[in-house]
């Protein structure tokens, strides 16, 4: 695989729960030098258990594992040997990459651990300010804020589609 700026992020699509199977079964079963990585991005959320927070690991998108590769094509016939059903998302039958604006927006939220930390913010009047973590500057995505669980329903779009996924945010003020 040439690693230059073809190299672009495709969506697998596949049974929610089963992702980390297709992507062990992918990675044993595609040859290495077709992509450059498989990943599942995480989202750490607090959870409250008998009084006391912790963060917990959870998916960020349900039945969606991405690919990092300059050609679908050649890892297409592959997919046929993972049991599970996986396909690559498509349109009018043509495998195509997230957009870029998508990828750029999925990176900045997950950096280069490929997970989504806490975000941290105040609310002044009626509106959010993010003050730090992968939220911050994204505030005008946040549709939704559940102060009590520590969430923030986000909404963003993949492939085109708008998507709303819940991600980590500790409102620690009101002003």
């Amino acid at each position: 695989m040439s690693l230059d700026n073809n190299l672009k992020w495709y969506v697998i699509w596949t049974q929610s729960g089963k992702e980390y199977d297709v992507k062990a079964k992918f990675e044993a079963f595609v040859p290495e030098n077709l992509y450059e990585k498989v990943v599942i991005p995480y989202k750490l959320m607090p959870k409250r258990l008998a009084g006391q927070w912790f963060t917990t690991k959870v998916k960020l998108f349900n039945g969606y594992v991405f690919v990092v590769t300059d050609d679908p094509e050649k890892i297409n016939p592959y997919l046929k040997e993972i049991v599970d059903f996986t396909e690559f998302l498509k349109q009018d039958d043509k495998i195509i990459p997230i957009y870029k604006e998508e990828e750029d927006f999925l990176l900045s939220l997950m950096g280069e651990k490929e997970e989504v930390d806490m975000s941290c913010g105040i609310i002044v009047g009626d509106e959010i300010r993010v003050i730090s973590g992968p939220l911050m500057g994204q505030e005008a995505k946040i549709k939704k804020i559940d102060r009590h669980k520590r969430k923030a329903l986000i909404e963003t779009e993949l492939l085109g589609r708008g998507v709303e996924v819940m991600v980590g945010l500790e409102v620690i003020d009101k002003i």
